[in-house]
């Protein structure tokens, strides 16, 4: 099958640095601003913490393209295939655009995976918001057809498979 769409903006490099380089001043101010040592050290412990989950969640987006069945999500060195079937729900994770995928189990990938559609997410909302509302509706279509191969006592029907 050929592979519709590129869900992840190619620009993601550019915004992990961006990003990246946000939190590092903001960290210099907040150790800067401060006259106490010792308050100041607590202070920046503190939201060393917070930007932790941010830079984690920022550094967990991956390239991701897709088709009329599957993901494709680069991880690392190679591609991993992920089925429709097995992504639970599609939600935004943050107000910036980033995009989590749920799976039904722990594979590869984790639990989820992450994309960013676009780096102008909050100006171009309703073109990335249509997207994901259409790779919803081809989860909800994939599902379907898998759930009408699975018998309701959970074993593949052989009609189904053309086994016989």
């Amino acid at each position: 099958m050929q592979r519709t769409k590129t869900l992840t903006t190619y620009t993601i490099k550019v915004y992990k640095s961006i990003v990246l380089i946000l939190v590092a001043c903001i960290m210099m101010f907040l150790l800067l601003r401060s006259n106490n040592r010792l308050t100041s050290l607590l202070f920046v412990a503190q939201y060393a913490y917070l930007f932790y989950f941010v830079l984690r969640g920022v550094f967990g987006i991956k390239y991701v393209e897709y088709d009329n069945a599957n993901l494709y999500v680069n991880h690392n060195d190679y591609q991993v295939q992920v089925p429709f079937e097995e992504i639970k729900e599609v939600k935004l994770m943050s107000i910036d655009g980033v995009y989590k995928f749920i799976l039904y189990k722990k594979g590869q990938l984790g639990k989820e995976v992450l994309c960013k559609p676009s780096i102008w997410y909050p100006f171009n909302y309703s073109k990335v918001d249509n997207e994901l509302h259409r790779i919803r509706g081809l989860i909800y279509k994939r599902k379907q057809e898998y759930y009408n191969q699975v018998g309701p006592g959970g074993s593949v029907q052989l009609n189904s498979l053309n086994l016989e």
